[in-house]
């Protein structure tokens, strides 16, 4: 089954006289067949007088391609319309049953009477479809054969590209890599040397304090020997007469201790 599609191709309007306020004097039209995979298509002209001051006047800005459609589909006083909507949507139907002729030549040789010059007409012009048809076809072919190699292009500049940010990618991973190494060893760096630098204050520290306690001890001992030696000469003044700076005269008998010859044996305990 043909369905049709019917639609304004273009339009032109007459913006003088001011009176005819832009009104449409010229219009394109274009029915479209499809049955199945096959279209066929059918343009024509339809030429209007436009009247501002009839009832249904419709101004251009209002236009819709419905209301134009209806205008070129109207029957006028005679009872006919511009565009015959059966003949066109037939001479459609035949060029879509023919297959091999263009619409435009099924309608010239369907209005030539003569039948032997309407089959030369038909030859000739079956001819020239098959004509443009290979031409169309090479034509594809060719457009194919270039979308082709064009997408092929595409397809190699992608992988080129991804290729690119993949290095990239790795380029940038490593630097990053590397920064984060010279960082870390700038913090280790700065790590030891504040080590080093609390080691060193800390000896300082301990070895003052360890002069310190020497010192301490010394002074100390000096004291201790001091008090020591301020003891020994209280006690030596203490236990002897004073010293008269006069030898020490001895008091040791020289064997005379026998007193006017006084036996002393009997003053020996009983």
């Amino acid at each position: 089954m043909t369905e049709f599609t019917w639609e304004i191709e273009t339009m032109q309007r007459d913006i003088y006289p001011a009176e005819a306020e832009g009104g449409v004097v010229t219009v394109c039209w274009k029915c479209t067949g499809v049955d199945a995979e096959k279209e066929s298509s059918y343009m024509g002209v339809a030429i209007f007088t436009p009247d501002p001051t009839a009832p249904d006047y419709i101004s251009y800005d209002d236009l819709t391609e419905e209301d134009v459609l209806g205008w070129c589909f109207a029957p006028d006083a005679d009872g006919v319309s511009q565009v015959n909507v059966a003949e066109v949507e037939a001479n459609i139907q035949a060029a879509l049953a023919q297959g091999n002729i263009f619409l435009e030549d099924a309608i010239d040789v369907r209005e030539i009477n003569n039948i032997q010059l309407a089959n030369q007409l038909l030859k000739f012009r079956r001819i020239k479809k098959q004509q443009v048809d290979q031409q169309q076809a090479q034509a594809a072919s060719a457009a194919q054969a270039q979308a082709q190699g064009q997408a092929q292009i595409e397809v190699e500049n992608a992988k080129t590209q991804a290729e690119q940010v993949k290095t990239e990618s790795k380029i940038q991973y490593r630097k990053a890599d590397i920064e984060f190494e010279i960082k870390k060893l700038e913090v280790e760096a700065r790590t030891k040397r504040e080590l080093m630098q609390f080691e060193y204050e800390l000896n300082v520290k301990l070895k003052e304090l360890e002069l310190q306690a020497q010192k301490e001890l010394v002074e100390k001992q000096n004291e201790t020997q001091r008090d020591v030696a301020a003891m020994k000469t209280s006690t030596a003044s203490l236990s002897g007469p004073p010293s008269s700076g006069k030898p020490a005269k001895s008091f040791e008998s020289k064997g005379n201790d026998v007193l006017g010859g006084i036996e002393l044996s009997r003053f020996e305990p009983r």
